[in-house]
């Protein structure tokens, strides 16, 4: 994301007058960015935003539109823009929790990264996956349905109790957001889809390899978009942008190009068709 704000930046944005970022703090975040959005549009001059999300942050947003009136979603919020979503969770997430991502540093501290309650948010959901195996051993298979029992296996007892009462509630459901959406992901990197393990979790898998940006699944990344397809309320685009990664897609130009449009968008008529480098102050933007 750095990268992306660079750019904006050089392309003449400015941090807290046009551009504002939303740090992620779980226990105040759906207020807060809120706020932020309101404020932006005020130092907008009243324009509505264009919000830009990447990654997890993505669940959060759509919390958030879900949740606000069709008024205040009028008058706040132009566009949603996207990147990289885990919209049914990702199957290398279970690989974190069964052998830890080693990638990332993370084996020697699974324990600890495993009861994250926000991990068990990217763990893959029935809307995505449906009844195929993700997890394979020798005495069972775990499908997207079976994410207590696997959590309970992988040695998270409590993630699994919280999983079934408080996350799975919220990851089955995708409502539309109710203002215009474009997707962007990356496709045709290869993507953990199927772990098989010997007797247990205590030895690394074979690894299976399917479509997606590397990190999160093509089903998961296009869930969002099945789901509201269709629905006349709900405006959508989906863009797909061949061998980037979750985070190389930030950087790719086909995304630039999607945010520079839906800013100069927000534009009066008169000033409409400017890119960002040719207008002074286009509207807000909230990370």
């Amino acid at each position: 994301m750095a990268t992306l704000l660079q750019r904006l930046e050089a392309a003449g944005y400015r941090d807290g007058v046009d551009l504002f970022g939303a740090p992620y703090d779980f226990r105040r975040l759906l207020q807060d960015l809120k706020g932020l959005i309101e404020r932006g549009s005020a130092a907008a001059g009243g324009k509505p935003a264009v919000v830009v999300a990447h990654s997890m942050g993505n669940l959060f947003v759509l919390r958030l539109l879900a949740r606000s009136s069709p008024s205040w979603r009028r008058r706040f919020v132009k566009h949603f823009i996207s990147i990289a979503a885990p919209w049914g969770g990702a199957v290398a997430e279970m690989y974190t929790a069964a052998t830890g991502d080693v990638s990332a540093g993370l084996q020697p501290v699974r324990l600890q990264v495993g009861s994250f309650e926000s991990n068990s948010w990217l763990l893959p959901s029935s809307k995505a996956f449906g009844s195929r195996p993700l997890v394979v051993t020798t005495r069972r298979s775990y499908t997207s349905a079976d994410m207590p029992e696997f959590l309970s296996a992988a040695g998270f007892p409590d993630a699994a109790k919280t999983y079934g009462s408080r996350v799975l509630p919220l990851v089955e459901k995708l409502p539309p957001p109710g203002v215009p959406v474009t997707f962007v992901s990356g496709t045709g990197v290869a993507t953990p889809e199927l772990l098989v393990y010997g007797d247990g979790f205590a030895q690394f898998p074979e690894i299976v390899y399917g479509d997606g940006d590397g990190t999160v699944n093509m089903e998961s990344l296009l869930a969002a978009a099945v789901e509201w397809s269709g629905l006349p309320e709900q405006p959508l685009k989906v863009v797909k942008i061949a061998n980037a990664t979750h985070v190389s897609v930030l950087i790719a130009e086909e995304t630039w190009r999607e945010i520079t449009e839906q800013v100069a968008a927000v534009e009066v008529p008169s000033k409409r068709g400017k890119t960002a480098e040719d207008s002074e102050q286009l509207s807000s933007l909230s990370f």
